[in-house]
């Protein structure tokens, strides 16, 4: 099985944002939308990818705000998928005004996630498995892809670094248990695709990260 994935940066607030195509399955997620639609529907574009799903890796505005206007402009019926404690935290934010800006609705999910949850792209593709790692935020989710050695972590871990653990319904007690016991011990292979900053490996941050020793 083969996938591409793409990593564009969203300049607003510095944030990853994700696109992964399974050729088999001829299916694309993005994940986390961040700000800018566009560029993420040039991609489609450019590459013939046919949207069916966003995962939102967490409920913070700026890994959700476009969420809505790229679902509308792609076409089709994608389905976006989160857990289910961030859909309430999105939900929470609508219609709070941020630097003059109103944090938009998106749509309501069509799946909802607790954790241990496996499925395949476009339901014939690569295996995805979902870990809960919750403490950044609330229903932080994380996506596995341990055919092709890699996890979409959202802002629970970064390359030597981890989320923040003092923001509105975040634990850090909890973030420190689900990084020891649910990234960590990852193969050390894995490539940890994160919300922002540069790309890691489970490996490397079980040997350099400050924050896990």
């Amino acid at each position: 099985m083969s996938i591409e994935l793409i990593q564009l940066v969203d300049n607003t607030m510095g944030n990853n944002v994700y696109l992964i195509n399974d050729q088999q399955a001829d299916f694309c997620v993005v994940v986390d939308p961040s700000f800018d639609e566009e560029q993420i529907l040039s991609h489609l574009k450019k590459n013939a990818w046919t949207l069916g799903q966003v995962w939102l890796t967490h409920g913070h505005y700026d890994h959700f705000w476009s969420t809505g206007e790229l679902m509308r402009k792609a076409g089709g019926k994608p389905q976006l998928v989160m857990g289910a404690a961030a859909a309430a935290q999105v939900k929470a934010q609508s219609g709070l005004m941020l630097g003059g800006s109103a944090v938009p609705d998106i749509p309501v999910a069509d799946v909802l996630l607790q954790g241990g949850e496996t499925f395949r792209l476009g339901g014939q593709g690569a295996r995805v498995e979902v870990f809960d790692v919750s403490g950044h935020a609330p229903g932080s989710m994380l996506f596995y892809l341990p055919e092709h050695h890699l996890a979409l972590t959202g802002d629970a871990i970064f390359r030597e670094g981890i989320g923040r653990f003092d923001l509105p319904g975040s634990d850090g007690e909890l973030l420190f248990s689900n990084l020891r016991e649910k990234v960590l011990t990852l193969p050390e292979d894995t490539t940890l695709y994160c919300g922002h900053g540069p790309k890691t490996t489970a490996g490397w941050e079980r040997d350099h990260n400050p924050f896990l020793r």
